[in-house]
């Protein structure tokens, strides 16, 4: 009786187009990552400029950065991904933190992604090794409609202290123009 009630919410699962697979992960603090490794890491920060923080009680919603990285084809430029499998990453800022940067670890396939995002400076594209760590940047709100992307190395090291079990490289990235991709709509 069970074994049939999972077997029909398997199926209606499989069949309404919301199975999404993902590749991409945070990594855990206590995760071994050697230089070896098949896949890579994928390092970045967001944050918002300090002058941005909420004053009295006016929310800080509408402006927070937001990132959603995704696999795609080098050759089309397009999304890759369907309602089965889809490899991407949704990045937040905290609000509660103005001036902080909010650091993210992935561990992801080698392939080519895209950075899509609400602002302009965000429609790039760039593509990971294996066994390196990929360092993209900070991307810093400098107002509500400005995303900066900065380099500090110094930083990203010093979070990569945090996991003591990654032995591999911090490399920066190349992040070239381009690679918007599409939006995706799953249903059945």
């Amino acid at each position: 009786m069970i074994a049939r009630a999972l077997l029909a919410l398997g199926l209606c699962a499989l069949l309404s187009g919301c199975l999404m697979l993902n590749d991409m992960r945070a990594v855990d603090t206590t995760e071994r990552f050697e230089a070896w490794d098949r896949d890579g890491l994928l390092l970045f920060g967001i944050s918002r400029d300090a002058s941005l923080a909420p004053t009295g009680s006016r929310p800080f919603g509408a402006v927070l950065p937001f990132l959603l990285i995704t696999k795609r084809d080098p050759q089309t430029g397009a999304m890759i991904g369907d309602c089965f499998r889809w490899d991407h990453f949704e990045a937040y800022s905290d609000s509660r933190s103005a001036g902080a940067v909010r650091y993210f670890l992935l561990r992801a396939p080698v392939a080519t992604y895209s950075i899509n995002g609400k602002y302009d400076v965000t429609r790039r594209h760039f593509a990971i090794r294996p066994g390196v760590v990929s360092y993209l940047g900070d991307f810093i709100l400098a107002d509500s409609q400005k995303l900066e992307i900065r380099q500090d190395l110094k930083a990203a090291r010093r979070v990569l202290l945090d996991y003591p079990r990654v032995g591999a490289e911090l490399e920066p990235v190349a992040l070239l123009p381009g690679g918007g991709g599409t939006l995706m709509m799953c249903g059945p």
